[in-house]
């Protein structure tokens, strides 16, 4: 069996080592600020319970109480507590509590970037298991896991950055493989686990219900088991944190569910830059945590009001729009057929696109989802190699321009800061995506 995925091995490995390469790098230079709120969610976590890390009783470092749904807070506290043991081993060999820098800062973000650098890899082999059962070829296998593995913008987001987007996106995706064996109970439980992870893949509860109702042979029976099961985990998982999970969790969605950046684009370049022509600011950095110091100008709140209806309702109406528009196009190709590992990816590959470019306050990262699927697809023969590359080296620019912790020469700031090229690389973005979705949604060989 080893003999046989010797070549994907050889690859995970090289994937680790790189990603070690560039987790070293990056933890040279600031912190961002969200490792600074998981370090005060770690260390509140750790003296004084998961409670009181959604209050600002206990704040060190000037940041936000937890607005992050159950899952992220146990990783975080995990990684945090894990560090503590580590110094106490530190302790054993000399090295007194607070007395070296490295290990009191350095050492913790280290630890918070380890589940984000194992999930990163944990999707490469579903994408290797994904393309090796649906076209039983090795090599295809190892190239989409590559694809996958390698892609700079999955690099930068795990890796350098450091989000955690990889860890919600490997549940949805384990639950996606488990729904293809007819695993529907565990395909329900790992898509919870992503939601209680982060409400970013929020968009996909549609693309289950709508595969797992095909898979089941339209059985409503297995539905309401898929809905138990989910509503089962997310109270289990509130347990911790409050024994009325009802009330805590209603509590939370009301002030959490909308988000931080209440703008119509929170920096991704994608339709509503390209309409609203926002402007990305660089400014000089003031403070040790300070990254980069760069604001959005321009970009207009959702609840801006037009002819007396907010921008959060046209823009939910335009993005309910195109998803529906997508689903309409893939239903009628599949859904008189058994679905296949290539017709799941379909779709989930096209709505992860269309809701990047067109829901309302999308986060310049937030196109992750498509990269897997992306790739999968390639390995099953789907022709969209150069489609990817291209998504890819957008995405990545867009993401460097919001946040880049190492020095830039002069001149990339100067390109950062043109407006025109901002506004060019949006529309390159919706024009680069909205062909890849209808090409998906088009291609003839099953």
């Amino acid at each position: 069996m080893l003999k046989r995925h010797k070549g994907f091995i050889i690859l995970l490995f090289v994937g680790i080592i790189v990603r070690m390469l560039f987790v070293w790098y990056a933890v040279q230079f600031r912190e961002h600020p969200d490792i600074l709120r998981w370090k005060d969610w770690g260390q509140i976590a750790f003296l004084h319970g998961f409670a009181d890390t959604y209050t600002p009783a206990h704040l060190s470092f000037g940041t936000y109480p937890n607005n992050m749904p159950p899952l992220t807070l146990y990783i975080v506290s995990a990684m945090y507590w894990c560090w503590i043991q580590m110094g106490k081993l530190l302790n054993m060999v000399g090295i007194s509590p607070g007395s070296n820098p490295w290990v009191n800062t350095v050492l913790l973000t280290l630890f918070l970037r380890i589940p984000s650098f194992l999930c990163d890899v944990a999707i490469g082999v579903l994408v290797y298991w994904s393309v090796l059962r649906g076209v039983k070829k090795e090599r295809n296998a190892q190239i989409a896991a590559s694809l996958f593995l390698f892609n700079p913008v999955v690099l930068y987001n795990s890796a350098i950055w450091g989000q955690m987007d990889s860890i919600n996106n490997f549940f949805f995706l384990l639950g996606v493989s488990f729904l293809m064996v007819g695993r529907v109970v565990a395909s329900s439980t790992n898509y919870a686990l992503s939601l209680l992870m982060k409400f970013s893949l929020l968009t996909m509860a549609p693309v289950l219900t709508v595969l797992l109702w095909l898979q089941s042979k339209k059985n409503i029976r297995t539905m309401l088991l898929c809905g138990v099961v989910v509503v089962l985990t997310t109270v289990l998982a509130v347990v911790p944190i409050s024994t009325m999970p009802w009330a805590w969790y209603a509590t939370y969605l009301q002030g959490n569910m909308t988000g931080e950046m209440t703008n119509v684009t929170a920096f991704a370049f994608n339709v509503w830059w390209v309409i609203f022509h926002p402007t990305l600011r660089l400014g000089i950095i003031t403070d040790a945590f300070d990254v980069t110091n760069i604001s959005l100008m321009n970009a207009p709140l959702v609840e801006t009001i037009y002819r007396g209806v907010s921008l959060r309702v046209l823009s939910i109406c335009v993005s309910v729009s195109a998803m529906g528009l997508v689903y309409w196009q893939w239903w009628k190709r599949y859904s008189q057929i058994k679905i296949t590992i290539q017709s799941a990816y379909v779709l989930i590959a096209a709505i992860a696109i269309t809701s990047y470019l067109f829901l309302p306050q999308m986060h310049e990262r937030y196109i992750y989802p498509a990269w897997a699927p992306l790739a999968i697809l390639i390995g099953l023969g789907v022709p969209i190699l150069y489609e990817l590359i291209f998504l890819s080296a957008l995405n990545l620019i867009n993401v460097v321009f919001v946040w880049h912790p190492m020095p830039l020469p002069m001149w990339v700031y100067d390109l950062m800061r043109n407006v025109g090229l901002q506004w060019a690389l949006a529309l390159a973005t919706v024009v680069v995506g909205v062909y890849t979705v209808r090409k998906v949604l088009r291609y003839k060989k099953l």
